[in-house]
């Protein structure tokens, strides 16, 4: 017990002696970044490139996962009345994924059934890649950030 009290009056003698005697110091948010150092500056910019990748992206998949419920029964309607031209202007007109791998398989209406699987296949891989691209980008940024942060703790 009396080791206990003395180790607590040599930590508070400490503190005392250190100026730590409860008033910390107030340091704001920009004041910390700009104390960072030059090494700052690089981590904001690939910040900013972050954020505006993953809002880039999240807005393309909002949109891309918005598939019109009427599409494929209105285009299934229009090529069974032999209406194929107005049912490649309707998914024309949709400018979704969806719409672009079903007018592909329409466009293909009268070839092999195994000629329209590949094309439309095809056509899904496009798409893939289109929902995917930067996201390599944002991998990149995502793994070089915390490595500058920590050179800048070395600097």
């Amino acid at each position: 017990m009396i080791l206990l009290q003395t180790l607590s009056t040599d930590s508070l003698a400490a503190a005392d002696s250190l100026g730590m005697n409860g008033a910390a110091e107030q340091i704001g948010l920009l004041d910390l970044l700009i104390k960072g150092g030059y090494m700052m500056i690089p981590l904001y910019l690939l910040f900013i490139l972050a954020i505006y990748i993953f809002i880039e992206r999240l807005m393309t998949l909002k949109k891309a996962s918005k598939t019109p419920a009427h599409l494929l029964d209105q285009v299934k309607v229009l090529v069974a009345s032999g209406q194929v031209e107005k049912a490649k202007m309707l998914c024309a007109d949709e400018k979704t994924p969806i719409a672009n791998m079903i007018a592909k398989g329409v466009e293909r209406i009268g070839s092999p059934l195994k000629n329209i699987e590949v094309s439309i296949e095809n056509v899904g891989k496009i798409e893939i890649y289109k929902l995917e691209k930067n996201l390599s980008l944002l991998a990149t940024v995502s793994g070089a950030a915390p490595m500058i942060g920590f050179l800048g703790t070395v600097a």
